[in-house]
């Protein structure tokens, strides 16, 4: 059975640059990128370079490709579940605080239990600050891998989801979330001024 549904370049990479890891990361990935970029052109060159300079972007600069990095691993799990997964709907069965706190609202891990294909129940996770996401319906739409459905995602929870029609295709991303590239944009002006640094 074949279970690829499409979706636009543009969707896929809207998908990819969304969700709060993404851009946050990017934030800090950019800001110690640009730090460093600074200190290297307003150093004289032959004071040589002072290393402890270095510390406060490189923390900015690893920290930030960490928890991009997470999310981008994430968002490239989302695309392919909505592109080749299973749909199915699961239940609300266990929910847990985590130690994280997003603008002052806890994060929180949401467990949905789902028939699969194999004929077991599995349990697809999903963590979030905005509890509404997965709290406003009876059953929330889960997408499992056919052949591994703890391989899951929580639709609700995926930033910037395509619209499912009747049918089980995908819509289009609206393009009004181009403005998701803007850090994106940002980070690769600061890798060029970096670069050109030296």
């Amino acid at each position: 059975m074949n279970l690829y549904r499409e979706l636009n370049l543009l969707s896929r990479l809207l998908i990819l640059c969304g969700g709060f890891n993404v851009q946050f990361g990017l934030v800090f990935f950019s800001v110690g990128v640009g730090m460093a970029a600074l200190f290297l052109n307003l150093m004289p060159r032959q004071s040589g370079l002072d290393y402890l300079s270095f510390i406060a972007p490189i923390t900015f600069i690893i920290a930030g490709g960490v928890i991009s990095g997470i999310g981008f691993k994430k968002n490239m799990k989302d695309i392919q579940l909505l592109q080749y997964g299973v749909m199915t709907t699961g239940r609300l069965k266990e929910k847990n605080y985590t130690n994280v706190t997003i603008n002052k609202i806890p994060e929180m891990i949401f467990g949905f239990e789902f028939g699969a294909n194999n004929g077991r129940k599995h349990i697809a996770y999903g963590r979030t600050h905005e509890h509404h996401l997965v709290q406003d319906d009876r059953e929330e739409r889960i997408i499992y891998h056919p052949d591994n459905p703890d391989f899951s995602i929580v639709y609700d929870l995926v930033p910037n989801a395509p619209v499912i029609n009747g049918d089980g295709s995908l819509q289009p991303v609206s393009i009004i979330r181009i403005y998701l590239f803007i850090l994106p944009l940002i980070t690769i002006v600061a890798l060029y001024f970096f670069f050109n640094a030296f």
